[in-house]
């Protein structure tokens, strides 16, 4: 009972997650998991007295049968689950063919004598438990984070698997550590295995979306780029016209040549201090964000009045003027600022935008 009972919780789980995050490892394993439960219903006979008490033939091939199923779908679920991992193709084509093999040996099950059919499967277990671990020690081997939790889930599956193998081979064990050997194995793989599955899916949404967001984020000052910085700006003057109030858009380049006394052996940390600079005349609800290599712009939501729009563009240039706490005399930083009030001067950010770069481009170089 309490074996169908952790089944059942874990095909729940598997389920619903598999389906919410669209995972197809998580799919394979919620077949897995029927396949165990009608393996287990067949080899302690609950099957045959409930599901099909009317066929004994089938009653007699379900046990073995199954139990070769479990381990097909257990080496397809290590594939999948393994498939971004780069370095463990070979393996993971090795394993995905005995799962092939096994599933087309599927269909010739039934006419293979009894006593080949338990050796059969015992051999097949023994193999596909014992490449699963191979593989997650691969994947582990190439930085997996993940793997080495499949290898504490496969490994109580790969001695459960080794028992009928031992008793083929002559090893005094008795029938019931045989026959209920995958039982106690699978109820210690069962927990392991979904948590860490659990987490693999997890872990590709968030990956997905950090890769979505290293287009949208510059690497050095971890500042937003031009297109967020065009959304967020025209948010704002949406915002602005429904309040009847001006923001703030301005574009501070820094003038071309250097910061006095930069170290070109820190590249990064020129950008870093002067985005600093910058950060530290906004609010919490403005935005700042880095445009190109040597520019910068600024979103100040409204309403902004008069003495703050004469002052915010002399302030930025002053600030970038003043030194750098722990470097030299000189270590300076001249901008330039061009700002536009919105809506008044217009009620496009991309448009905006474009005038306010025209405007810094036409100023000569210093």
């Amino acid at each position: 009972g309490g074996y169908f009972g952790l089944l059942l919780l874990a095909m729940v789980v598997a389920a619903v997650m598999g389906w919410a995050r669209r995972d197809r490892t998580l799919a394979v394993f919620t077949i897995k998991l029927a396949l165990l439960a009608l393996g287990a219903a067949s080899i302690s006979g609950l099957a045959g007295l409930y599901l099909w008490p009317h066929a004994p033939q089938w009653n007699d091939l379900s046990p073995t049968l199954f139990t070769y199923a479990v381990f097909v779908a257990t080496a397809v679920l290590t594939a999948t689950a393994l498939a971004g991992v780069p370095g463990v193709r070979p393996w993971r084509v090795l394993l995905l063919t005995v799962a092939v093999a096994g599933a087309v040996g599927a269909l010739a099950w039934a006419s293979v004598a009894p006593h080949l059919r338990i050796k059969l499967v015992a051999l097949y277990m023994l193999a596909v438990a014992a490449l699963s671990v191979v593989l997650a020690v691969a994947a582990r081997r190439r930085g997996d984070p993940q793997a080495i939790g499949l290898v504490w889930a496969l490994l109580p599956l790969l001695l459960s698997a080794a028992l009928p193998v031992a008793r083929a081979l002559g090893v005094p064990l008795h029938n019931l550590v045989v026959q209920y050997g995958l039982v106690l194995g699978t109820s210690a793989e069962i927990p392991i295995l979904l948590l860490v599955l659990l987490r693999r899916s997890q872990d590709r949404p968030d990956h997905q979306r950090r890769l979505l967001d290293m287009r949208h984020t510059d690497p050095t000052t971890g500042l937003p780029m031009l297109p967020v910085f065009i959304e967020r700006g025209q948010r704002m003057i949406l915002r602005s016209q429904r309040f009847d109030h001006q923001g703030l858009v301005l574009l501070v380049d820094i003038v071309a040549g250097r910061a006095l006394g930069h170290d070109p052996r820190r590249p990064s940390e020129w950008p870093l201090r002067v985005a600093a600079r910058l950060q530290s005349h906004l609010t919490p609800v403005d935005v700042l964000a880095r445009l190109a290599e040597r520019r910068f712009g600024l979103v100040l939501e409204g309403p902004v009045t008069p003495t703050l729009e004469a002052s915010m563009a002399p302030r930025l240039v002053a600030s970038c003027l003043l030194p750098y706490e722990g470097q030299p005399e000189g270590w300076l930083t001249r901008v330039r600022v061009a700002y536009a009030m919105v809506p008044l001067d217009g009620g496009d950010m991309a448009r905006v935008v474009q005038q306010l770069d025209s405007l810094l481009t036409s100023v000569p170089a210093w």
